[in-house]
């Protein structure tokens, strides 16, 4: 008896859901019903989405960094075998500890988190410290995320994004980065 009651109750509630289914999307169906809305949900037209490709073999320059000395920017560079280097130079100085530097360049291997390409895995394959470099920080858990676009690649990190900009794309905007003369 018991049995037969709870499987009259899944029954009834498995009709009401499906009842209340088809009277959502009664009407267009791109439209969300017949509920005179001036929202209509479209889907994107697959024939003009373009995918940014990642270029190999070229520096993505952090935006921060492009008007400095090469030696002194933070950058990246993807190859085609699924490997990059991720250079990082930071400079600290300090009356308190004297000058701390952070001169080193990670060499990661990466991988797609999404079918379309516009996401990019980063993970720490061996680092090399630069000769400037004071810190001589671990960085074997290092790992990142990038989000691809055209001419640039962003990096979505826990306290904010940064943007790391195409050296190629640069040419076409010389006055990015600027100072200014106010």
């Amino acid at each position: 008896m018991k049995k037969q009651l709870m499987t009259i109750l899944a029954v009834a509630a498995i009709a009401s859901s499906a009842l209340a289914c088809v009277a959502c999307g009664s009407g267009d169906s791109n439209s969300g019903g017949n509920n005179n809305n001036s929202y209509t949900q479209t889907q994107p037209d697959q024939s003009q989405n373009v995918t940014p490709q990642l270029t190999y073999g070229k520096k993505y320059i952090l935006d921060d960094d492009v008007k400095i000395a090469a030696g002194e920017q933070t950058w990246c560079i993807f190859n085609a075998d699924g490997t990059g280097k991720y250079h990082i130079y930071y400079k600290y100085e300090s009356s308190y500890d004297g000058t701390e530097i952070s001169d080193y360049t990670i060499n990661f291997k990466y991988s797609y988190t999404n079918t379309l390409k516009t996401k990019i895995a980063c993970f720490y394959d061996s680092i090399t410290h630069g000769a400037t470099d004071n810190q001589k920080s671990d960085r074997r858990s290092w790992s990142t995320v990038f989000e691809m676009g055209e001419n640039m690649i962003l990096n979505l990190g826990q306290y904010g994004y940064s943007i790391y900009v195409n050296e190629d794309y640069l040419k076409q905007i010389p006055n990015f980065g600027e100072e200014s003369n106010d």
